[in-house]
């Protein structure tokens, strides 16, 4: 690969731990029909993070950037704008923009506060009573389950963990299609920042439905076909640097042999 194959390495390791990663939360939700804050799938899509993260980094940092002026500016205000909206969508609370839920509830339940006290005993009943029917409804292996509980203390963490990633892999992306634009290898390395572009739209929806819903979150919205066009996209742009890898291999070949001759 003319880029260098540890560039592609880390694209093809971080495609496949996304994939694997995409197949457990299948499993997890379609299957056994289990909505954790944290599970197994994550581990998965945290590696795939990792090795993108790190094949971006060895593109860039393979060429010098000559950018202008302006093309600083335009990475550092997709940074910004990037960080907010993804703690925004993550908290929409955070910039005062949408009230907090939590404030609502508050004001419902606080004229009840002269009820009998068996209301407060009764609450407790109620929600072990829907634990208890949640985990009668599904059909997961025991181990799964407990691993899904020791888990959960992760949320925090891995929520923070995905945020810092989508915003440093579009940083990567904004930098990859200014350095390489108009390049000779201009294509391939536009569908790769599209792709990462596509991710991060994707999983901005993702968070958006998750706080907003509750955590009620259901696979099938329109905007998750992202996810699709960013392995679709990675795809095509390995194609096109392996075609045109290919190319300068004959033209280098045709070289000698006409030297020779």
């Amino acid at each position: 690969m003319v880029s260098g194959r540890n560039v592609w390495l880390g694209f093809g390791l971080g495609c496949f731990f996304y994939f694997a990663g995409g197949v457990l939360f299948g499993f997890w939700e379609l299957v056994w029909h289990l909505d954790p804050d944290v599970s197994l799938a994550d581990l998965f899509y945290i590696l795939s993070y990792v090795f993108l993260g790190w094949g971006m980094v060895l593109a860039v940092t393979s060429k010098r950037l000559n950018l202008e002026i302006w093309q600083w500016a335009a990475i550092l205000g997709v940074a910004v704008s990037g960080t907010a909206l993804a703690v925004w969508v993550a908290d929409p609370s955070f910039f005062g923009l949408v009230g907090s839920e939590e404030t609502v509830v508050i004001e419902q339940v606080a004229p009840e506060t002269t009820a009998p006290s068996t209301t407060s005993t009764a609450a407790p009943a109620v929600m072990s009573a829907a634990e208890e029917e949640a985990e009668e409804e599904t059909t997961a292996p025991g181990w799964v389950v407990g691993l899904d509980r020791k888990l959960e203390p992760l949320a925090t963490g891995v929520n923070l963990f995905y945020i810092i990633g989508d915003v440093f892999l579009l940083i990567l992306a904004t930098a990859l299609i200014l350095a390489f634009w108009g390049g000779r290898f201009s294509q391939s390395w536009r569908m790769i920042a599209f792709a990462t572009f596509s991710l991060y739209v994707a999983d901005m929806y993702f968070k958006w439905t998750d706080s907003r819903g509750q955590g009620e979150y259901e696979s099938g919205g329109l905007l998750e076909v992202f996810f699709v066009f960013t392995g679709i996209l990675f795809a095509i742009g390995a194609v096109l640097e392996y075609d045109i890898s290919t190319r300068s291999r004959q033209s280098r070949r045709g070289r000698r042999g006409s030297g020779k001759s």
